[in-house]
């Protein structure tokens, strides 16, 4: 697949419509595509590819040669390892632990923990 389908080489840009806040360490082999918008503290390292319509929300890693396609959306603290790909329109980071009962024999919904 790769000989007839070959992966596009890395072309690195900014597109101007990106937003990026400016405690975000981007390296500078990286390929932002339009309306991306990457949080405060976030780190974005060599190679990495975000297509368009994407966030990245506060303090997130993305490791080398990782690929995150378009409407992605990667939660505060998710740390995304290298040479990953995100497929169009999910979602890293979001509620999904579920539901718990209380000493009362309620439902109890899980919620991902608040950052201090």
């Amino acid at each position: 697949m790769r000989l007839f389908f070959p992966e596009p080489e890395l072309r690195p840009f900014i597109h101007p419509t990106a937003v990026i806040d400016g405690s975000a360490t981007v390296a500078e082999d990286v390929e932002i595509h339009a309306n991306v918008v990457i949080g405060t503290g976030c780190t974005i390292a060599s190679g990495v590819r975000i297509m368009p319509n994407a966030t990245i929300y506060d303090r997130v890693s993305i490791g080398e040669n990782t690929t995150i396609h378009s409407g992605v959306s990667v939660r505060e603290n998710c740390e995304i390892g290298f040479r990953c790909i995100i497929h169009n329109n999910t979602t890293i980071g979001s509620d999904g632990f579920g539901y718990a009962k209380t000493a009362e024999k309620r439902w109890l919904k899980f919620r991902r923990p608040a950052v201090l």
